[in-house]
């Protein structure tokens, strides 16, 4: 695990060392070796760029290859129940066991795990075929202090409605993994 701004800094202190290169080959007009320094400048920019996109302030390898090669979205079973509350529509997606893993973190205290990289569960919602979310957020009972608010994440400015996340603890079977997964998945939509 590397903190982004580290990357950053190694990152644009070896762009400078390239484009020093760069330009020693042009004072000493050497200008057919200029091609190498300058596809390695590229490549070194367009990390760059890449680093200040990630949201987290930590990256680790799973995470950048994550970003440059998305995992196939599995066949996830589910069930969808329909209904209303206070004459809300409500559309619940209900997964069984092994559901959708969840990439949460621990926060400093230890009690509470937090959304921060929404991109696993934007794949999950694109599955279903529901709108992404823009930001992560953090875990409801962390801001309320009921313990019935354990595992539960809610969106309230969802675009169409209130998104409620269900977290749980999932076994893979083949593999004899534990993992925070996705129990059901609850919108709330906005009155017409």
């Amino acid at each position: 695990m590397i903190r982004t701004a580290t990357l950053e800094t190694i990152l644009a202190v070896l762009f400078i060392i390239v484009l020093l290169w760069s330009f020693k080959l042009l004072f000493t007009r050497r200008i057919e070796h200029l091609g190498r320094p300058l596809i390695i400048a590229v490549v070194l920019g367009a990390a760059f760029f890449f680093v200040q996109k990630i949201p987290d302030d930590t990256i680790v390898f799973e995470d950048i290859k994550e970003s440059l090669f998305p995992p196939k979205t599995p066949d996830y079973r589910f069930t969808v129940s329909k209904g209303t509350s206070d004459r809300i529509p409500v559309t619940k997606y209900s997964f069984p066991e092994p559901g959708p893993r969840l990439k949460i973190r621990i926060d400093d205290s230890r009690k509470f795990f937090h959304i921060h990289d929404v991109r696993p569960l934007n794949r999950i919602l694109t599955y279903l075929d529901l709108p992404p979310v823009s930001t992560g957020v953090e875990e409801l009972s962390s801001l309320t202090g009921r313990n019935t608010d354990n595992g539960i994440y809610r969106w309230d400015d969802y675009p169409l409605g209130v998104l409620i996340i269900e977290r749980g603890l999932c076994r893979n079977r083949d593999s004899a993994d534990t993992f925070h997964c996705i129990q059901a998945i609850t919108v709330h939509q906005h009155r017409h």
